[in-house]
């Protein structure tokens, strides 16, 4: 504008300032937010396959949907095979469980804070209200 002279001369009234600390993502809030939202979201997800889920479960809820009397019921026969699987799902689940936690707790260590300095930090705030 001043080269053109086009414009009126203008001046600079606050100069521009450093930050006093640098600027970065609150990371614990993400976190928190993440973890509310993949709590909420997995919620959701059983609340809709429940509500998508129309079969019948017991004798009670037929003759309720009938309106008729249930003369008799097949019951379950579970097989030697049948159990080992079951089992091995149950061992599945808690393994990958124990998985997600192990590797919940490193991903912490190496991106968010070290685990030592976060026992030290608990162990102050255990020690101011005790």
């Amino acid at each position: 504008m001043e080269e053109h002279q086009k414009g009126e001369k203008f001046t600079l009234v606050d100069p521009a300032s450093t930050p006093e600390r640098p600027v970065s993502p609150n990371r614990l809030l993400i976190i928190l937010a993440g973890f509310i939202v993949s709590l909420g979201s997995g919620l959701g997800a059983v609340a809709l396959v429940e509500t998508l889920d129309h079969s019948v479960r017991s004798p009670e809820e037929l003759g309720w949907l009938t309106r008729l009397p249930v003369l008799g019921t097949i019951s379950l026969i579970q097989t030697a095979e049948d159990l080992a699987r079951e089992i091995f799902r149950r061992r599945l689940i808690w393994s990958i469980t124990g998985v997600s936690i192990v590797l919940g707790v490193v991903l912490f260590h190496f991106f968010y804070m070290d685990i030592w300095i976060l026992a030290a930090k608990i162990h102050r705030v255990i020690d101011k209200y005790t």
